[in-house]
């Protein structure tokens, strides 16, 4: 399901969202099952877009297509596993903003020790 909700940054949540890696070339394996998607239209950067993400609470990554941004709410953990995405001039892009279940915003750390937002290891070609 894609939806189009009109969000605005509030300064507690650019304040709080943390920077984190952004993983391109990659799809996620449930594609458009994986979860909710909601359009957020062209953005500038992975930046704007994990902040569109941390003001949605439910949101777990930032996903940009195309210049557009998706912010997603994860219907499980093994469908937003990320694969490596056939090649296009789409110029895939994801960034985990938090963990499945869990509103607690994560970082860069997190990825420093080869654990990612969703709860699982990183396959050795993310590394």
């Amino acid at each position: 399901m894609i939806l189009k909700p009109h969000i605005f940054f509030s300064t507690a949540a650019i304040t709080q969202c943390p920077v984190g890696k952004t993983i391109e070339k990659v799809t996620l394996v449930g594609g458009i099952q994986a979860g909710n998607f909601r359009d957020h239209g062209k953005v500038k950067d992975m930046t704007q877009c994990r902040r569109i993400c941390c003001e949605i609470p439910k949101c777990n990554l930032a996903f940009i297509l195309a210049g557009n941004c998706f912010s997603v709410e994860c219907k499980n953990v093994e469908l937003c596993k990320t694969q490596p995405s056939k090649p296009s001039k789409f110029a895939p892009q994801i960034s985990y903003v938090r963990a499945f279940g869990s509103t607690k915003f994560l970082g860069v750390y997190s990825y420093n020790y080869g654990f990612n937002y969703l709860g699982f290891f990183f396959n050795s070609h993310f590394s």
